[in-house]
This record gives structure tokens, C-alpha cells and sequence, in this order.
């Protein structure tokens, strides 16, 4: 569950779908949730796995921006180039 629940919020946290963003919503305001009282909720979760929640929301809050685009490949694709018979 905490597994499949990272992953979500890895995935839709910068989503510009509407249904991304709902999702991401969701995701933050489990991990948000100080809730003891339900077997599945995200406290109950880290006790059971003996795991700091108040660790694990400051990682999340402190995940770096995500990545522009990679540049498109070249044609030669991962390969150097070769003039000349000579390697550069």
C-alpha cells in the first residue's frame, strides 16, 4: 500500500490532467493525515512497518522539481562521433 501509494504521487505530483491532479490531491492528503483509526490509513501504515512518517511527508515535500525534457537524440544516438577515421 505505502509502496503503490509513493509511486502515485511520483507519478501525478506535476500532472496537468485533471484526474492527475485529483489523484496527486488524494496521495498528499493520505500522507497528510495523522488518522490512527483506520488499519490502511498512512499512520497506521508506518507503525506497523516501524517507519517515521514525519520522515517519509519531509522527503516527499522535499523532492527536487522534476526534469526539463532530455534534448532529442542525435542520429548516431549514444555513439561518438566519428570524422576521419579519428575518434572525437
Amino acid at each position: 500500500v505505502l509502496e503503490d501509494a509513493v509511486g502515485s504521487f511520483l507519478r501525478h505530483r506535476h500532472s496537468h490532467t485533471k484526474r492527475g491532479q485529483r489523484l496527486f490531491r488524494e496521495d498528499a492528503l493520505w500522507f497528510a493525515s495523522s488518522d490512527h483509526s483506520w488499519a490502511f490509513s498512512f499512520e497506521s501504515i508506518c507503525d506497523q512497518l516501524n517507519l517515521d512518517a514525519d520522515y517519509i511527508r519531509r522527503g516527499l515535500r522535499q523532492l527536487p522539481p522534476p526534469k526539463t525534457a532530455p534534448p532529442p537524440a542525435s542520429p548516431a544516438g549514444p555513439f561518438r562521433q566519428i570524422t576521419s577515421g579519428v575518434r572525437q
